[in-house]
């Protein structure tokens, strides 16, 4: 959903449902989905295509945060990756396609300095964030980061040889980031990884890890077209591989399938109709993409993995820049979508609640179930609804990090649990709850006071 209000703001595009005018955000909440994916970059967010167009910034700081609150607003969960990129360089001007931020240059080849900057960048931006209320599910450190990452602008040939060491050290700065605005903060952001094909996997756990890569979530990108399973049979192979051999969450970060063969607008589709395996549609109908979707994601969720986020699900047709590069304007994906090329919702949505019906979000990462009401909290009763744990003590802290209250109880049984709570301590904003089983496992959630 990265692209969804930049698309709305600055290109003009209404999303509809049922041929009205209706929120993509909350469209996605309503037919079944629990987590969005947005990417924040570095700046510049232009180059040379649009240099008299506006600038392509729906990854800048502001717009993230913007749709993070969007996806708050209804609900959803925000899985936030931190890329480590930028749009600076024209493609001929790009030596090689690990190069650093423009800002980043000048201490590309200083593995000390780039890595307090890297560092210092996702501390910050996450400190921001959660000082707004605004708390990422999951956090991701780099994108589909399967060799170099912040490299010098130089042709790849002149790199110094491959150091999985010095990548390590680099995503473990972005990782360091999460987990100490988790002892902060009081939270427990999950960690994920990122890279594409499964046929990759064994070589880059069996390489990285052994390094002291710090992280919780496997996740990969998988293209039918593009990507292979490699030496597994199915994803249930997979799945358990991961968990077996270094005891991670699995997880599909990006995926897509058609729902059609055409387009509805001048730029150039990638991912054409060999992404579709056999057995489904062809060509392709929106159950070819809805079909598809449910049968990866209950294969991820029966095997024991956490789930799958569908990547540019909103990229439709349009006459802007989403990307600038010589293929122009529009979109190369509004074939993959959930929005007809009237942009309008179409029933491929529905693989989320197809799929995982019987999962929340809190159960694909292995929370139980808890339930707070009424949100935001106007008066001083508040009812937590729980399954499966009984519940032993209830703290409540500022965003900052200042308890407010404590509440220890015998154990209760899994039900409802209704408290009144000393309003007159508490201003309006967020603050973040924690509950501490009998098992003395700790869940933490945000609740806004008004």
């Amino acid at each position: 959903m990265e692209f969804a209000l930049y698309l709305q703001n600055t290109c003009g595009i209404v999303y509809k449902e049922d041929g009205i005018q209706k929120n993509p955000y909350q469209s996605i909440k309503d037919h079944g989905g629990n987590m969005i994916r947005l990417r924040q970059d570095l700046p510049p967010y232009s180059n040379s295509y649009v240099v008299n167009e506006p600038p392509v910034d729906y990854r800048s700081f502001s717009k993230v945060k913007e749709s993070f609150q969007e996806a708050d607003q209804v609900g959803l969960k925000t899985m936030l990756t931190f890329s480590y990129q930028s749009f600076a360089l024209d493609p001929d001007e790009e030596l090689n396609q690990y190069v650093a931020p423009l800002a980043w240059q000048s201490i590309a080849t200083n593995l000390s300095i780039l890595t307090d900057s890297v560092y210092n960048y996702t501390y910050n931006t996450l400190s921001e964030l959660v000082s707004s209320g605004l708390v990422p599910e999951i956090v991701t450190i780099g994108n589909e980061t399967n060799w170099r990452i912040l490299e010098a602008n130089v042709p790849e040939d002149d790199l110094p040889p491959y150091d999985p060491q010095r990548v390590v050290t680099l995503l473990n700065a972005g990782t360091s980031a999460v987990r100490e605005i988790n002892e902060t903060y009081n939270l427990s952001i999950k960690i994920a990884l990122h890279i594409f094909g499964a046929s990759n996997l064994i070589w880059w756990m069996n390489t990285h890890v052994s390094l002291g890569l710090d992280f919780d979530i496997m996740g990969l990108s998988h293209y039918h077209a593009w990507h292979s399973l490699g030496t597994f049979d199915n994803w249930t192979e997979v799945v358990e591989w991961v968990q077996e051999n270094y005891q991670k969450d699995f997880m599909i970060l990006e995926t897509a399938q058609l729902f059609s063969s055409g387009y509805s607008d001048n730029r150039v589709n990638i991912l054409g109709t060999d992404n579709i395996p056999d057995g489904y549609p062809n060509p392709p109908t929106t159950t070819t993409q809805k079909d598809y979707l449910v049968d990866l994601t209950k294969e991820i969720v029966d095997a024991g993995g956490l789930g799958t986020i569908a990547w540019g699900g909103e990229w439709v047709g349009c006459d802007c820049y989403i990307y600038p590069d010589q293929y122009g304007p529009g979109s190369s994906w509004e074939n993959k979508t959930f929005w007809d090329f009237n942009n309008n919702l179409h029933n491929g949505i529905d693989w989320m609640a197809e799929s995982c019906q019987q999962n929340s979000l809190n159960e694909l990462l292995h929370e139980p179930f808890i339930n707070i009401y009424p949100l935001p909290v106007n008066s001083n009763i508040i009812t937590i609804e729980t399954k499966n744990i009984k519940i032993n003590q209830i703290s409540i802290y500022t965003i900052l990090g200042e308890k407010k209250i404590n509440l220890d109880l015998k154990p209760t049984i899994p039900g409802k649990l209704t408290l009144e709570l000393p309003k007159k301590q508490f201003q309006k904003g967020y603050y973040i709850m924690q509950i501490v089983s009998s098992q003395n496992q700790s869940y933490f959630r945000k609740i806004p006071v008004n």
